[in-house]
């Protein structure tokens, strides 16, 4: 028989994180659900026990045990990705270190000439650090427009999803001002590697 909206409405809030706006339909085959929510903590194996005596048919479905695994699940998937950040920045780093070295090795010659002619330590570093930090730029600037393109492609995407459990994949406006600083972390990483490795290595020179 067509639900009550009473039902309907009450079938809305409980399956509506799951099916959406389908869930009222009156045509949709529904189980009979009693929704239960307390205000303390509830001895759920209790609960189970008392229910399967009244009615051994029923089941019981404890939202806080699946919610756990997925909150425990999301903070691996966190903390795997900050990994990977971490993982890229000291790529980053070594890769600026090795080019560094390779430039002063290659134009050593030229670093010993500006020595004789006065030029100190922190003019040739600066030399290396404006070089570096360009190429940083220019780099951080084309991740920075793949991910933008990226992230928007999926909130395009997303949008055809009729799913209510999916977040909403739109970045808030502090979260694109914290995409725009990326380039530029970048790059001071690169600024700060590109000093001390100068600095270091032409200390070792005669």
């Amino acid at each position: 028989p067509p639900y009550s909206a009473a039902r309907s409405d009450c079938y809305k809030g409980q399956l509506g994180p799951w099916l959406g706006a389908g869930a009222a339909d009156p045509l949709l085959p529904m189980p009979r659900l009693i929704d239960v929510v307390a205000d303390g903590p509830v001895d759920v194996a209790a609960l189970r026990l008392r229910l399967t005596s009244a009615a051994p048919g029923a089941t019981l479905d404890d939202h806080a045990v699946w919610l756990a695994d997925l909150r425990s699940f999301a903070g691996a998937i966190r903390l795997a990705a900050l990994g990977v950040v971490v993982l890229i920045g000291a790529a980053a780093v070594m890769t600026v270190v090795f080019a560094v070295r390779t430039g002063l090795a290659i134009h050593r010659p030229v670093v010993e000439l500006l020595h004789l002619m006065g030029a100190t330590d922190r003019y040739v570093s600066r030399q290396f650090e404006r070089h570096v930090v360009g190429r940083s730029l220019r780099g951080g600037g084309i991740g920075l427009l793949l991910a933008g393109g990226t992230l928007y492609g999926l909130h395009r995407a997303s949008q055809g999803l009729r799913a209510s459990l999916l977040p909403d994949l739109a970045l808030q406006p502090w979260q694109w001002g914290g995409l725009l600083l990326v380039p530029a972390g970048l790059a001071l990483l690169a600024l700060v590697t590109a000093r001390w490795t100068v600095l270091r290595t032409l200390e070792s020179m005669p």
